[in-house]
């Protein structure tokens, strides 16, 4: 669940001579490669014939496909999970024509400007394009959950606790200020309001502290069953839940 939430990006910085792939995780920003070519100024001289104008233009299409094949490879060889891109408006456009398809849909932030110019902390850069996927990734999750069958949905914290021990889990949506005191079989990860046994093993249930605690040392809520979601930036879409939201399926 920690690695789901702290996704690998690829930070791409582009430049007409030169593109360097760096990766960030965990807050740390480490060069992974880069690739430099020959690019003769592109940019459309009157003095010079067209032919000579294709040709530069040739040699900065063949170095966005070498970047574009690159980002590809490492993308297959699980480098990164989603990818950031910085350079000059018009180049990214170029590249992104080169980009595979499964790139693109990774694509969470475009930030134009000539990297060499730019001053900015690339740490704080990368971090703003994960927060606002982030946060669009929350709305869409809930969006997308009230959009489920009525019938398959557990809005309140009781109902979650009875699909949650019947193993119906679909999807869990729990707001990071979730906090209910609890009981659970650490061993069956069984869940329930109050202090009874549990019914696979017979034991006294363990009290905690927060059932949606993330430490999966003292919450069921945290091991996999079904696909789990923390809201941290729009936890006011959960309000009316009592902080979380759950789809089961009856099949």
């Amino acid at each position: 669940m920690i690695l789901e939430e702290n996704e690998r990006v690829l930070f791409l910085e582009i430049e007409k001579q030169e593109s360097r792939f760096q990766t960030y995780h965990f807050g740390q920003r480490q060069e992974h490669d880069r690739i430099q070519s020959f690019v003769p100024s592109d940019r459309v001289d009157d003095s010079i014939p067209g032919r000579a104008q294709r040709h530069r233009l040739t040699h900065l299409e063949r170095h966005l496909k070498a970047t574009a094949q690159q980002a590809y490879h490492l993308y297959n060889d699980s480098s990164f999970d989603v990818l950031v891109l910085m350079g000059e408006e018009r180049v990214m456009h170029l590249l992104e024509e080169f980009l595979h398809a499964t790139i693109m849909a990774q694509i969470i932030g475009r930030i134009y400007g000539s990297p060499d110019a730019d001053p900015r902390d690339r740490k704080s850069l990368i971090e703003n394009a994960l927060r606002d996927h982030k946060a669009d990734r929350e709305i869409k999750a809930i969006a997308d959950l009230k959009e489920h069958n009525p019938a398959e949905i557990a809005r309140s914290l009781g109902s979650v606790v009875k699909a949650w021990n019947l193993f119906l889990v679909c999807k869990l949506i729990v707001s990071v200020g979730f906090h209910h005191q609890g009981f659970i079989c650490k061993e069956h990860h069984y869940l329930s309001l109050e202090p009874t046994d549990c019914p696979f093993c017979g034991k006294k249930l363990v009290s905690v502290e927060n059932l949606g605690r993330r430490d999966d040392r003292d919450s069921a809520a945290s091991r996999g069953r079904g696909h789990h979601c923390h809201v941290s930036y729009h936890r006011e879409f959960l309000t009316e839940y009592e902080g979380l939201l759950l789809s089961y399926t009856l099949r």
